[in-house]
């Protein structure tokens, strides 16, 4: 499959819309956090890099336990700055085209390597856009393969999956929304992604019903399902 070769996680922010008090990219979704998914979708990635601020001994301890090789870059405004500052200190000094993704994301495995094969090829930027579902949703417009426009309030069938492939330099000289940012730059290409955004209860909640469910995932609901099916005869006879 064709890949990437430097990969930025922001994973500076707080987890504060979910009650919890410590990093969102710690959060677990069916037993594993969501940065062990992340840093598995990046294994054939050769320098992954994450971004950290809030808790941030949790998050460096954490993530070098599931990968040594990771790279550290800590954010100390973390508070007062935003994801777009987070991604410009994560890729300074690269000279070749970076992966950009928000940590508290849970992407679905098959489309997630769909966007890195597109990506790989890609000779310009490519925007990741998702099947809108948060309660504040960043709406994006749609032409063919091309994205088109941002949007709080013009409601589309598609919003920002806080994900893109871009030249490495592309978020310096600005401390605004990423997709602001991207903005100025339209139409870019863009590629459909499944993913959920995890900021909310609400979104835990609703991306555990809704999220497909991969590998042993599967295989374990398979296994429930045939110890409630037993129960069930078990109960009959």
């Amino acid at each position: 499959m064709p890949s990437v070769d430097h990969a930025v996680i922001a994973a500076a922010g707080f987890g504060s819309r979910l009650g919890r008090g410590h990093p969102k990219c710690l959060v677990e979704f069916r037993s594993r956090t969501l940065l062990d998914r992340q840093l598995e979708l990046l294994a054939d990635v050769p320098d992954v890099r994450i971004v950290v601020g809030f808790q941030e001994e949790l998050v460096v301890e954490h993530a070098l336990a599931l990968r040594a090789d990771v790279t550290i870059v800590r954010n100390p405004a973390y508070a007062s700055t935003t994801t777009l500052i987070s991604y410009e200190m994560g890729a300074r000094h690269l000279a070749s085209p970076c992966l950009f993704m928000d940590a508290d994301i849970v992407f679905e495995r098959e489309s997630f390597r769909r966007f890195v094969a597109r990506a790989a090829e890609a000779e310009g930027p490519l925007v990741g856009y998702t099947d809108a579902k948060t309660a504040d949703a960043v709406y994006v417009s749609v032409v063919g393969n091309a994205v088109t426009g941002f949007s709080r309030a013009d409601v589309t069938p598609y919003e920002w999956a806080n994900l893109a492939y871009l030249p490495a330099h592309y978020c310096e000289g600005g401390n605004g929304s990423v997709y602001a940012h991207l903005s100025k730059d339209l139409p870019l290409m863009g590629a459909h992604i499944v993913s959920h955004e995890i900021d909310r209860i609400e979104d835990l909640d609703y991306a555990l019903t809704h999220h497909p469910l991969e590998g042993v995932e599967r295989q374990g609901e398979a296994a429930q399902r045939i110890v409630e099916s037993a129960v069930v005869r078990l109960a009959r006879s």
